[in-house]
């Protein structure tokens, strides 16, 4: 063996090369349980990691959809603060004007009673 020069594959080796324990380690050849344990935890993971993504897209839109709704409501109200109160203001005026039509009108009947009761001879 000494004479061997070097090493070739599935040939003999010489000992300064070959570590001391490759003989001596086992060969690993998992289980079919074991295989298919590790194939349900790769899909766990992937089914997890899928869903975070969509989960997280979905928060996305729905970010930038709140956004854009609110730039879309701040910019279609734009009035100031005087328009508004201007607003309200004719607002009043129109509840204040049919609230005299409706004074005058409830007078006016009150009226068309008074002078039923002084026509009728026995009076209510």
């Amino acid at each position: 063996m000494e004479r061997i020069a070097g090493t070739y594959p599935g040939g003999p080796r010489r000992a300064e090369l070959r570590p001391d324990d490759a003989d001596l380690a086992p060969v690993f050849v998992p289980r079919v349980a074991e295989l298919e344990s590790w194939v349900r935890k790769g899909q766990t993971r992937r089914r997890k990691k899928e869903r975070a993504r969509r989960v997280a897209i979905g928060f996305i839109v729905v970010v930038i959809l709140a956004g854009g709704l609110g730039i879309y409501m701040g910019a279609e109200a734009t009035q100031s603060a005087d328009e508004l109160v201007q607003a309200e203001r004719e607002r009043n005026r129109a509840d204040a004007l049919i609230g005299k039509e409706a004074d005058r009108l409830i007078n006016e009947l009150w009226k068309m009673e008074d002078l039923e009761r002084v026509r009728t001879p026995g009076g209510r």
